[in-house]
């Protein structure tokens, strides 16, 4: 089963709100750091000490602004991981602008691409959908985007639709732009369908260009 969910209570790169989100760090030098509590596994971070389990990719920090490149650290190494008997890589948001980074996770065995993100309204508008189900079609493999639900009331006014995407290119489930929870059962053996159907994925040139494997 898959969990394809908007929440208006989303943090920047967080599943907490901004509350939560303290609860669980401690200012270093003006920032939330994770706190002794937390561990980090590649870009999954479990919390032992709360209930809720996926937090974020890499180190967070958090400030009044919305500055990436100051606030985030990113990744170092390519998150594929196997679960409920499913090969799942994750990204977040800007990640899947890489199809290089997908394609990666793809060649290590996965079948189905993870990937909070917090698209704006604008880039929202023009690309989510397409990247979402480019990333399904360069690589034929599910792909869930989970995009903070719309809340004109923010600061920071996401676009929602958090999208589930198979690995032919169909979108499967829309949570459109409020709040809620969609729960989709996906065949795995579709990959394997697909890829003998439409061969792409299978007839890589391996000798002329490679990826991260």
């Amino acid at each position: 089963e898959v969990f394809v969910t908007n929440g208006l209570d989303k943090g920047y790169l967080s599943v907490y709100s901004k509350a939560r989100f303290d609860h669980i760090t401690e200012k270093i030098n003006g920032l939330n750091q994770l706190d002794k509590n937390v561990r980090m596994l590649g870009r999954i971070i479990i919390s032992e000490a709360q209930d809720v389990s996926v937090e974020s990719q890499g180190r967070i920090a958090v400030s009044s602004e919305l500055w990436e490149r100051i606030d985030a650290k990113p990744g170092d190494e390519i998150c594929v991981f196997d679960a409920a008997g499913c090969r799942i890589g994750l990204a977040i948001c800007f990640d899947l602008r890489f199809p290089e980074l997908i394609r990666a996770m793809a060649v290590r065995g996965a079948e189905l691409i993870l990937a909070p993100s917090q698209f704006t309204m604008r880039t929202g508008a023009v690309h989510w959908e397409k990247i979402l189900t480019m990333r399904a079609l360069d690589n034929e493999v599910f792909v869930a985007g989970v995009c903070t639900a719309r809340n004109p009331q923010s600061g920071y006014t996401c676009w929602g639709h958090s999208l589930l995407v198979s690995p032919f290119g169909t979108v499967l489930a829309d949570c459109g732009t409020e709040e809620g929870l969609r729960i989709m059962e996906i065949d795995l053996d579709e990959v394997a369908s697909v890829r003998r159907q439409l061969p792409t994925f299978l007839h890589l040139r391996r000798d002329l260009y490679r990826v991260a494997e």
